[in-house]
C-alpha cells in the first residue's frame, strides 16, 4: 500500500512510459530517490496505463504536459506541491525535494496548477 505508512509525503513524477525521453526521467528519479529515503516516498506513476488517469488528475497533473512531478502531504489533509521548471533534471528534482522539505514551497491548489 503507497498510502498507508508513516511517511506522509511523496515525490511523485508522472510520465508515458512509451513516450521519448521516458528512460532518462526514470533513470534520473531513482537516482534522485536516494536523497529522500525516510523523508519522502518516491512513485512513479506511468501515464501509459488507463488506469493512472485519474491519480494525474487527482494531483494536479495531465497525460498532455508529459513528465511532471508533483510533492504531496497527506499529514493533514491533501496539500500538492508543484514545481517552478518543467525539466526533469536531477538538479532540479532534487533542489524541488530539498525546498519542499526546508518548507521552502508555497502549496497550490488545483486551479494553480
Amino acid at each position: 500500500m503507497i498510502f498507508g505508512g508513516d511517511i506522509k509525503n511523496y515525490f511523485l513524477i508522472f510520465s508515458d512510459s512509451s513516450a521519448e525521453g521516458h528512460a532518462v526521467v526514470l533513470a534520473t528519479f531513482r537516482k534522485v530517490s536516494g536523497n529522500f529515503a525516510g523523508k519522502l516516498i518516491c512513485v512513479f506513476v506511468d501515464t501509459s496505463k488507463s488506469d493512472s488517469s485519474r491519480i494525474i488528475d487527482f494531483f494536479g497533473g495531465k497525460k498532455e504536459e508529459g513528465h511532471v512531478t508533483r510533492i504531496i502531504d497527506l499529514t493533514e489533509g491533501v496539500d500538492k506541491f508543484a514545481p517552478d521548471f518543467t525539466e526533469l533534471s536531477e538538479e532540479n528534482l532534487v533542489k524541488f525535494g530539498q525546498d519542499y522539505l526546508a518548507g521552502n514551497l508555497k502549496k497550490h491548489l488545483n486551479s494553480e496548477l
